[in-house]
């Protein structure tokens, strides 16, 4: 990038004309903000514009906003105006070059910062990551009215409130989201949990970077155990403690409601207000374990191929979490257990002592968390055969 300030072709010309590079010696940075050659470079710079040449805007950055220029209030607002008659007439290298250097400020006009804010990633990127005069409202603007490009570069702020991370949120953008959800900095609201552990439902690559976070409850974390892949299931195992899963109501409730608020569509309830469990056992003892399997793929609108690998997906917990949904006691439960499972399954969970484990953890969940959690694996699914 130096080369747009010094020592190319192209900026010889215009250093010789604004008496920046005479032979016999440069010109001083004090001399260049004396008043007189701030009003020749004024005019000096807007005849490069109109030519189409953007090396003296160059110059101007580098040796009137640095940091270590010695410029009056007068002489930086001069500055600052011929950055205004000169920023939309230079190339991106320029724009970017200035960028740079308006980052790192915060006395800097706000029509300027604006336009540069709002100007092509290429350029906006150093304004949108690190100048600290962006406030809320000037971001959630530039989130409404930019794509994901910017989108991105201001989830990599740091230190960005609950406010604006529910704007970026709101985009659900993948790429913006991983960004938002990869910046350990950023404030996330309970909404913007709730709404990023719904998202994660469909998007797997949500899953890893949400996992990731230090302020994801382990209650969330438990809940998402029910539809990540093996991998991170063990990394949920590994750093989440399952057994003391303590979460603030609010983040609990955002997520209940995040989650949801997108509906498979299943009727928990047969046409006498009652629920499927009874109906269930009764299709288990009379036709076996496909007959049971067909009852629960119709309920919850899965072909069977789809219905018992979500029976098995984890062994006795999803068969667990999915009885439950339908309303079984544990009774029912274990009456289920073998016939879907298998009775060598069942030999083995008794040579390991996990039946007892299998028990309480089903006699621990609730009916509405159960259905919360198979409605979100249907939904994950895709569509249903309602």
């Amino acid at each position: 990038m130096s080369s747009l300030i010094s020592g190319d072709t192209g900026n010889k010309k215009a250093k010789t004309e604004s008496g920046l590079g005479k032979p016999d010696g440069a010109v001083s940075t004090n001399q260049m903000v004396g008043s007189a050659s701030y009003e020749r470079l004024l005019k000096l710079a807007h005849q490069r514009a109109v030519d189409g040449k953007g090396g003296l805007a160059a110059s101007i950055a580098k040796m009137c906003l640095d940091s270590r220029a010695d410029l009056n209030e007068e002489e930086l607002s001069l500055t600052f105006d011929i950055l205004r008659k000169l920023i939309d007439q230079v190339e991106v290298q320029i724009r970017r070059y200035i960028a740079d250097y308006l980052a790192e400020r915060v006395d800097v006009p706000q029509d300027l910062l604006d336009f540069l804010a709002n100007d092509v990633i290429n350029v906006a990127y150093p304004i949108l990551v690190h100048s600290a005069q962006l406030e809320d409202d000037h971001l959630i603007a530039i989130i409404d009215n930019n794509g994901a490009a910017h989108q991105m570069a201001v989830a990599k702020r740091p230190g960005l409130t609950g406010a604006v991370s529910d704007k970026l949120v709101s985009t659900a953008n993948t790429e913006v989201l991983i960004n938002l959800l990869r910046n350990l900095s950023a404030e996330m609201t309970p909404w913007g949990i709730g709404e990023t552990v719904r998202l994660s439902v469909h998007d797997a690559d949500l899953q890893a970077p949400l996992l990731q976070r230090r302020d994801l409850p382990p209650a969330v974390a438990k809940r998402m155990y029910a539809w990540v892949g093996d991998a991170l299931r063990d990394y949920i195992g590994r750093n989440y403690d399952l057994d003391t899963v303590i979460v603030a109501d609010a983040v609990s409730d955002a997520v209940d409601a995040a989650l949801e608020a997108e509906d498979a569509g299943i009727d928990w309830y047969d046409e006498k207000g009652r629920d499927h469990a009874q109906r269930l056992i009764g299709a288990l003892e009379g036709q076996g374990e496909e007959g049971f399997v067909e009852a629960v793929g119709a309920v919850i609108g899965k072909t069977e191929v789809e219905t018992r690998k979500m029976l098995t997906r984890t062994g006795a917990e999803s068969l667990g979490i999915i009885c439950r949904a339908f309303g079984m006691d544990s009774n029912q439960y274990m009456t289920v257990m073998p016939e879907v499972l298998g009775h060598r399954s069942m030999k083995e969970m008794r040579a390991n002592n996990q039946i007892n484990g299998a028990i309480e953890a089903f006699e621990a969940l609730t009916k509405d968390q159960a259905r919360t959690t198979v409605n979100a694996w249907c939904i994950s699914a895709g569509a249903t055969k309602h």
